[in-house]
C-alpha cells in the first residue's frame, strides 16, 4: 500500500471552504504493456473505493494504440462529459486523451475544476490526461490552479514554470505541449527548447499540442507571433500534426510548410481545430483548408500502428458519425 502526498490547495475567492488537500501518489518501477489495477482508501486501508485498471505503454513498435485529441471544453462541461464518455466507450483502447486548452472558463475558480473533473472521472481514472494550457485556464494571470491541480512533467522550457510546457512519448510517439498565451508570455521563450526536443527525438512521429492556432477557421484570427516563432521549427523537424483549439469550429488544413501548401512529395504539417464543448464560433475557411465544419461537437480517434507505420485519424460528432479523416504512414 503506497501513501499520498497531501498539497494544500487555496482558493481565495471562497468563503465557506477556501481550503482543501491534494493528494498524489508516484507509481514507480512500472512493467510496459501491463495491465495495473489500484484503488483508493481515505481511512488507513478500513474501506476501499471500486478497483481501476490502466495499461502502461509498450516498448516503441511493440503494439498498435490509439489516444483521443479533444478542442475546447470550456462551456456546457455536462455535455462534454457525455461525449468523452461516448468516446470512451466506443474506444476503450485508447492510451490518453490530449486537451488543446480551455479546458474549463474561469480558470482561476475552483467550482469549475470541481466540474471538470467531476465530469471526467470515470474516464480520467484509467486513462492519462496530456492539457495544454488555453487563455480561460489562466483567466488572464499566472494559471496556479491549472498548475496545482496536474501532476505534468517537468521537462519543459526553462524560461517558463514547470508544466506550463512539456513532452512525453509514446512508443513511436512525441508528443510536444506548448504554452501559446503569448499575452502573457513570449512565443521566443520556447523556441531554443522546443527546437531541442525536436531534434533530439528519434520517433517516427512527432506532434505538437497548444491553444492558438496559427491557422484559423475565421479570417483575423490567425497568431502570426506564433506561427513565425515556431512554425520554421515544425518545418525543420518535420512535425506531423498540430492539435490546436481556441476557435469553436472543425477545420483541417492541407499539410502546410513554409506557411503555404506542400508541395507534392513535400512533408507537410497538417493543422487542426477542434471544439468538443457547447460554445461555437463562426467560420470562414481559407483557401488551404481540407475541411470545415461548424456547429458540431466532436472527438477525435488516432490509431497508430506502429508495425506497419500507419496513422490513422478520424473526427467524430456527438451522433457518432465520421465527419472527417485522413491517413499518414511513414517507413
Amino acid at each position: 500500500m503506497l501513501t499520498s502526498r497531501a498539497d494544500a490547495l487555496t482558493s481565495r475567492q471562497i468563503v465557506n471552504d477556501p481550503d482543501i488537500r491534494l493528494h498524489r501518489v508516484r507509481l514507480d518501477d512500472l512493467t510496459p504493456a501491463t495491465d495495473y489495477e489500484y484503488a483508493v482508501s481515505a481511512d488507513n486501508g478500513q474501506t476501499w473505493t471500486q478497483r481501476r485498471r490502466f495499461r502502461t505503454a509498450a516498448d516503441a513498435g511493440a503494439e498498435p494504440y490509439a489516444f483521443v485529441y479533444l478542442g475546447d471544453p470550456q462551456n456546457g462541461l455536462d455535455e462534454w462529459g457525455d461525449l468523452i464518455r461516448q468516446s470512451d466507450g466506443r474506444f476503450p483502447e485508447a492510451r490518453f486523451y490530449m486537451i488543446a486548452g480551455d479546458l474549463i472558463d474561469h480558470g482561476t475558480e475552483r467550482d469549475n475544476w470541481d466540474q471538470f473533473f467531476h465530469e471526467g472521472s470515470t474516464v480520467f481514472d484509467r486513462t492519462p490526461v496530456v492539457p495544454a494550457l488555453g487563455n480561460h485556464d489562466s483567466h488572464g494571470g499566472h494559471p496556479t490552479l491549472y498548475l496545482q491541480q496536474f501532476a505534468l512533467p517537468a521537462n519543459g522550457a526553462e524560461t517558463l514554470d514547470p508544466g506550463r510546457t512539456y513532452h512525453v512519448t509514446y512508443q513511436d510517439l512525441l508528443v510536444v505541449v506548448m504554452d501559446s498565451n503569448y499575452d502573457l508570455v513570449e512565443p521566443e521563450l520556447q523556441v531554443d527548447w522546443l527546437d531541442r526536443v525536436l531534434g533530439e527525438s528519434d520517433a517516427r512521429w512527432k506532434v505538437v499540442i497548444y491553444h492558438h492556432p496559427f491557422y484559423a477557421s475565421r479570417p483575423g484570427r490567425d497568431n502570426y507571433p506564433l506561427r513565425d516563432a515556431w512554425g520554421p521549427i515544425f518545418d525543420r523537424h518535420n512535425v506531423d500534426i498540430a492539435f490546436q483549439g481556441h476557435d469553436h469550429a472543425y477545420m483541417r488544413t492541407v499539410p502546410m510548410r513554409g506557411h503555404e501548401p506542400a508541395a507534392e512529395g513535400e512533408h507537410g504539417t497538417v493543422y487542426l481545430v477542434a471544439v468538443s464543448g457547447t460554445k461555437m464560433y463562426e467560420q470562414g475557411l481559407p483557401d488551404f483548408a481540407a475541411f470545415g465544419a461548424v456547429n458540431t461537437r466532436t472527438y477525435q480517434i488516432i490509431q497508430v500502428d506502429p508495425v506497419a507505420g500507419t496513422l490513422t485519424y478520424r473526427a467524430i460528432d456527438t451522433d457518432g458519425g465520421v465527419i472527417d479523416s485522413f491517413d499518414l504512414s511513414k517507413d
